[in-house]
């Protein structure tokens, strides 16, 4: 039963009959019979019949004419049959009939809720390949099963791993990753494990999926796994498309794994020469990637880079210039003046279609780099399109963008001052502004000064807000520092008795010792210990202000985003980092002296991201996205 549904090979069944003819042959058949010869010339009336033959061939997948009959319909036929005789057909039958609908994308097939349910059930009885098919397929044709499925599945699945092929691992991680189904910690080990062997012989797309799969789902792999992929991926690093290396090189990034020399120099000269092939979307993800990972490329690969984008800058959606200008901006390159006036000409025009995070990158990277203010249109076109956009902000790209207007000399009008005013006091009503956002936001709302009469009771009223709130997260984010520096001290064991300790700020209850010492936190310290942990809490906040208030572009809180200082790839490797360049760092510091928080010149940087500095955690999540 299951064969006369569906072939093994996907095929329909042969047809009796003569043998079936080409378009060509019939052609030069229909010829002769109209008294042409093979070599003439074909008649109007042959010509548009063969016209017609070819439209057909497109439309149907190259099934002939005669039989009008696509490979799709035939796939609902089967499928339908399919699910009237569900209890009589074996675990291979429907799974072939689930991968089929979605090899030629049949959506929507009434036959795919009751076979994916059917499954379901037999989940623990599959086979590894009938296990990465099934999901594979699901996920294909958007169909998301219920929890309680993705949980037996993942639990089969992992059982079955050491069954399964390199490319069955790689479309079962994509699959879930499409699904964004997290299948859970035994999944992950067992994929791991039984996929480490096999990587040195695993082609570019299968070692791209599973690494693209990692960074999505948010799990990053072992060392020792990590090691190996980037061995597999240097050794066939000339065999990788441009969409492979983006992926790679996107999940890389995402998952903060900076690859080592080898694998760089690998996809720098790889990349050189696919830059014609590749789409705008991969050259940006490229460009943000290599930011993200804190490599600023040579100044040939640049060159090269520049040139390929060029001609078709005017084509790159919002998401993409954000993603471009942002990196440049990170990166500390100034590109070519025609290139850079080219860039914000088609920055200005993507305005009206771009999202808040968007126009808010766009505007805060142009004002970090510093290559070229922008013409007096570019900036009013940035205020016309950012007003509408003002109330959906999140408090980051609230101070993205009043930082950037402070910065590029551009004072909005009273509307959208008002709009502003009104957006970014209901977040603080509702203590949605963060510590570095409001201290950006507030900058450049201070340097706007006094507004038209009749509206400075609004605005005087959302800056006194504003500073007070600015002033208490200042204190509480000392007070935490300052915690933390006295959590990293080592007790005393040479004093203490059975100290308790309350931390900064708390008595504690410690007694201990025949002396009456107690520990960190002994009653006898309670008085002096608050009068401490106020200084230190005030001392603190002067310095994590005097040490930068790290704007938004370091660090990350738990997504693929960017993060960190730039190097060049030839002097840096995996480790070391420079001095502070021309990019979004000089801007910073000057913003840092008007930012609200109190204290000088920078003292020190955070890398952020993994076991950066809080301060750096709190503003990242504006960070401009990469692969969808």
């Amino acid at each position: 039963m299951c064969r006369q549904l569906v072939l093994l090979d996907g095929a329909a069944p042969p047809r009796p009959g003569p043998p079936r003819q080409g378009p060509r042959q019939r052609a030069r058949r229909e010829q002769r019979e109209g008294g042409g010869g093979d070599e003439g010339d074909f008649t109007e009336q042959q010509q548009q019949q063969q016209q017609q033959q070819q439209q057909r061939q497109a439309g149907d997948g190259g099934s002939d004419a005669a039989e009008g009959v696509s490979a799709a319909a035939i796939a609902r036929d089967v499928a339908a049959r399919a699910a009237a005789l569900l209890p009589a057909l074996d675990d291979r039958c429907i799974t072939n009939v689930v991968y089929l609908l979605a090899k030629l994308s049949v959506r929507g097939h009434p036959a795919l809720g009751p076979c994916a349910a059917e499954l379901g059930a037999r989940l623990p009885a599959l086979s590894a390949q009938h296990l990465s098919n099934s999901i594979w397929a699901l996920a294909t044709l958007g169909v998301r099963p219920p929890e309680r499925w993705l949980a037996d599945f993942s639990a089969a699945a992992a059982a079955r791993m050491p069954e399964a092929t390199c490319q069955g691992m790689a479309n079962q991680a994509w699959a879930l990753a499409r699904l964004g189904a997290d299948p859970g910690d035994a999944w992950w080990a067992a994929l791991w494990a039984a996929s480490a062997p096999l990587l040195p012989a695993a082609p570019p797309a299968e070692l791209a999926m599973l690494i693209h799969a990692a960074a999505r789902l948010r799990r990053p792999p072992p060392r020792a796994w990590l090691d190996a992929f980037l061995d597999a991926g240097c050794d066939g690093m000339a065999a990788h498309s441009p969409q492979e290396l983006t992926m790679t090189v996107w999940a890389l990034a995402g998952l903060e794994a900076a690859p080592h020399k080898a694998w760089l120099m690998g996809f720098f000269v790889v990349s050189l020469g696919a830059m014609r092939a590749a789409t705008t979307q991969d050259l940006s993800i490229w460009l943000y990637s290599l930011a993200r990972l804190d490599y600023r490329p040579s100044r040939v690969w640049l060159e090269a880079f520049v040139t390929a984008t060029y001609d078709r800058l005017p084509s790159f959606p919002p998401q993409e210039l954000s993603n471009l200008l942002w990196s440049l901006a990170r990166m500390g390159w100034a590109p070519p003046v025609r290139y850079w006036s080219r860039a914000l000409e088609c920055a200005r025009r993507a305005f009206k279609a771009a999202n808040a995070q968007d126009i808010g990158v766009m505007a805060y990277s142009v004002a970090c780099l510093e290559a070229g203010l922008p013409s007096d249109e570019w900036l009013a076109d940035l205020e016309r399109f950012s007003q509408p956009l003002l109330p959906s902000c999140t408090d980051l790209q609230l101070g993205h963008l009043s930082w950037a207007m402070h910065r590029l000399g551009r004072r909005p009008a009273r509307p959208w001052l008002d709009t502003f005013a009104s957006a970014a006091g209901a977040l603080l009503a509702a203590g949605a502004f963060r510590r570095v956002p409001l201290a950006m936001a507030l900058h450049g709302a201070d340097g706007w000064g006094a507004v038209a009469p009749g509206r400075e009771a609004r605005w005087d009223g959302f800056l006194a807000a504003a500073r007070a709130r600015l002033q208490q997260l200042n204190v509480e984010h000392g007070r935490r520092r300052a915690q933390e520096w006295w959590d990293s001290l080592p007790q005393d064991a040479e004093h203490g008795g059975g100290g308790g300790g309350g931390g900064i700020g708390g008595g504690g209850s410690g007694g201990g010792g025949s002396g009456g010492g107690g520990g960190r936190d002994g009653p006898e310290m309670a008085e002096g210990q608050a009068e401490w942990a106020a200084a230190a809490a005030e001392t603190a906040a002067a310095a994590a202000a005097a040490s930068q208030p790290h704007p938004p572009w370091q660090g990350q809180p738990g997504g693929p985003g960017l993060d960190g200082a730039t190097r060049t790839a030839a002097e840096g490797g995996a480790q070391g980092r420079p001095g502070p360049g021309r990019g979004l760092r000089r801007p910073a510091r000057g913003a840092a002296r008007g930012l609200g928080l109190r204290g000088g010149g920078s003292s020190g940087r955070s890398r952020g991201g993994k076991g950066g500095d809080r301060g750096t955690e709190e503003a990242s999540e504006w960070e401009p996205r990469g692969w969808p």
